[in-house]
């Protein structure tokens, strides 16, 4: 019986310690949840000095990354003199240029009017990711390659698609919106869906509404058959021109007059 309850006791004990590390296991870093803390009151110099000491301990944490990433463009946002909407419609001519650029070149086809033209095409499109990841690294985010960079990008844009917006602040939801544009280009119905909803309550937001092409089209197509609807007048306009897929790249097809969204006939033969 003795030993009974001594097998009993020892495996209680082991469970009791299997509990514990797996706990410990699981558990955010507390640098970052420290970090999260400071993001919520806009403490952004020491949100990154948090992210950073996290990704001290654990290199490859996705979060932490992109959150370090986002605290540290807040910080220096925050140490510009010009004002908010001037900064903002500068940010959307970078996403403009960049992300078609450094993320969607696989989706276009291309002219060339020479073998030089084409390897001068793709030696911009190695130059401009090669910059990317140089500044990542500044920020002690070391990639392998640019998979790695698509995929923080992405995590990125799910997390700051879901950070809670402070009404008073002047780019809160201004990333959020971004966010889930990005995320509503690359297929998300439902960040597609969420974005009308901002739109409404934020009427800002429909000047971003392009930025997520085509997809934007169902779920403002079902809002706008309210004919009540708040976005009415806005939301009709975007659906007329800026949902164009040609007018949602323009800004790109002006300056690589080469390329062309991908056709069906593309992929024949």
């Amino acid at each position: 019986m003795k030993r009974k309850w001594l097998w009993v006791l020892g495996g209680a004990v082991v469970l009791v310690l299997v509990g514990f590390l797996v706990y410990l296991a699981l558990r955010p870093n507390p640098h970052y949840l420290t970090g999260l803390k400071y993001l919520k009151i806009k403490e952004f110099d020491n949100a990154e000095s948090e992210f950073r000491l996290c990704l001290e301990e654990e290199e490859n944490n996705l979060d932490a990354q992109a959150l370090l990433v986002y605290a540290h463009l807040r910080k220096e946002l925050n140490n510009l003199s010009e004002e908010p909407e001037s900064t903002r419609t500068r940010i959307v001519t970078t996403l403009q240029e960049t992300v078609p650029l450094l993320f969607l070149s696989q989706q276009y086809r291309f002219s060339f009017d020479s073998e030089e033209d084409r390897k001068n095409w793709v030696k911009q499109i190695e130059e401009g990711r090669r910059i990317l990841r140089e500044r990542l690294r500044e920020l002690k985010i070391y990639t392998r390659g640019w998979e790695d960079v698509e995929e923080l990008a992405y995590h990125g844009l799910r997390l700051l698609s879901n950070l809670k917006v402070d009404s008073d602040d002047p780019y809160d939801w201004f990333f959020q919106a971004v966010a889930l544009a990005l995320l509503a280009r690359s297929g998300n119905e439902e960040a597609a869906s969420r974005l009308v909803k901002q739109g409404i309550a934020k009427p800002e937001t429909v000047a971003l509404f392009y930025l997520a092409g085509s997809e934007m089209i169902p779920p403002l197509r079902a809002e706008l058959q309210n004919k009540e609807s708040l976005l009415r007048q806005g939301g009709l306009l975007v659906l007329r021109t800026a949902l164009l897929p040609e007018q949602a790249i323009k800004p790109f097809a002006l300056a690589h007059p080469q390329a062309r969204k991908m056709r069906k006939e593309d992929f024949r033969g």
